[in-house]
């Protein structure tokens, strides 16, 4: 069954073209990576898909509805996990079911155990300044997991982290995944990371972001960097980057 169906969309922002003429479908279960260079238009695409923008043209379908606003079933992680300094980690990964009018002890037994599942297990009292990166990233994981959403977007999520933490935190979304199966459209600018986490990968070109090219990464499960297969897909995408005209597919 198809999650998204993407079609014809463009988006602007006063003179300049961000997205144009984007078509793609998002599978249920798939984990979908969005790659693309600096001001492709991975972002807006993201958000677009998440219901906080509207496209210029086109048309985006969750489920086989207009996408017009954001949904509870669609989860989002950005860059900054955005947590609020006064709130303990525990209210801030709660404060969608609070919003939900969740009752309070529910709210509590949801929040610890989503804690446990992304390895924050007893932080929730802790406040956001005494977390370290990585644990603010998996904070605002668990923040977008707490609801049960059936679809995650994450828009560079371990952009701002140390090599090593971004590594773990890869690892750690992988298994989650493979538990899980919650369909993930994930945007990055990193191809070592992209063949690492993706079923397919979607190129976008350089602005105006239009897609380049399709790459369905068949490399077996579990994976780990530095695998033969990845790197070949790796070296694959890199040659697209550097002749990014047209659009293909890899079977």
């Amino acid at each position: 069954m198809t999650a998204f169906q993407v079609r014809g969309l463009t988006r602007r922002f006063r003179d300049t073209v961000a997205l144009d003429d984007v078509s793609l479908d998002v599978h249920d279960g798939e984990f979908l990576v969005v790659l693309g260079p600096s001001g492709s238009g991975k972002s807006t695409l993201l958000e677009i898909l998440a219901g906080l923008q509207r496209a210029d043209a086109g048309e985006v379908r969750y489920r086989d509805r207009p996408v017009d606003g954001p949904r509870p079933e669609i989860g989002v992680v950005f860059q900054d996990p955005a947590l609020y300094p006064w709130r303990t980690v525990g209210r801030n990964v709660g404060i969608g079911l609070e919003l939900d009018g969740v009752p309070a002890a529910d709210r509590r037994r949801r929040v610890a155990a989503q804690l446990a599942v992304v390895g924050l297990a007893g932080q929730d009292e802790r406040y956001p300044h005494q977390l370290s990166g990585g644990m603010r990233q998996r904070a605002g994981l668990a923040r977008a997991l707490v609801r049960d959403p059936s679809v995650l977007l994450m828009d560079e999520p371990y952009g701002a982290v140390d090599h090593i933490t971004r590594v773990r935190l890869q690892q750690d979304l992988l298994e989650l995944w493979s538990r899980r199966r919650t369909t993930v459209v994930f945007v990055t600018h990193d191809v070592g990371e992209a063949v690492l986490l993706a079923d397919r990968v979607v190129l976008l070109s350089a602005r105006p972001g239009r897609v380049a090219r399709e790459f369905s990464i068949d490399a077996p499960r579990p994976r780990a960097r530095g695998d033969k297969a990845l790197l070949a897909y790796e070296s694959e995408v890199y040659a697209a980057l550097r002749e990014p005209a047209g659009t293909h597919s890899r079977q």
